[in-house]
């Protein structure tokens, strides 16, 4: 992987929201990291506090949300392995709170963890969160 250098303007605006308590110190240090891809660290990303805020679903097709859908109307069959996996590694790598709590069900989640299901950096924070549920690769 290719390691990019952060810029000190972005670096500084990410330190003062960490200070002022705007953004989570696990998530900040994450985007400061020159490992996590340049679109995540523009954009963030977003981990929630507690698992149990994910409430989607654990079968049937959903409507990839516009922002991160391919096409107008997209969709991902939940129980076909690989769309729930491409749905859920835009979800973790760029998915805001709503989505993920609407989208994200916990125990597919956990069945889903793999290595390479989001950014690494990404997947490293909702490890260190969810050590028991999510453990590191």
């Amino acid at each position: 992987m290719t390691r990019q250098t952060v810029s000190p303007q972005l670096a500084d605006y990410l330190r003062r929201q960490m200070q002022d308590g705007a953004l989570a110190e696990d998530i900040g240090a994450a985007r400061l990291d020159p490992a996590l891809s340049a679109q995540i660290r523009v954009n963030g990303f977003h981990v929630p506090q507690d698992l149990s805020e994910l409430a989607g679903p654990q079968r049937g097709a959903v409507e990839v949300p516009a922002a991160l859908a391919d096409y107008p109307g997209e969709r991902a069959n939940l129980e076909d392995a690989a769309e729930r996996a491409r749905l859920y590694r835009r979800l973790l790598n760029l998915g805001d709170p709503e989505a993920q709590r609407a989208l994200l069900h916990p125990e597919l989640l956990a069945a889903s963890w793999s290595f390479d299901l989001a950014d690494p950096v990404v997947m490293k924070v909702w490890s260190a969160r969810f050590p028991q549920q999510l453990p590191a690769r």
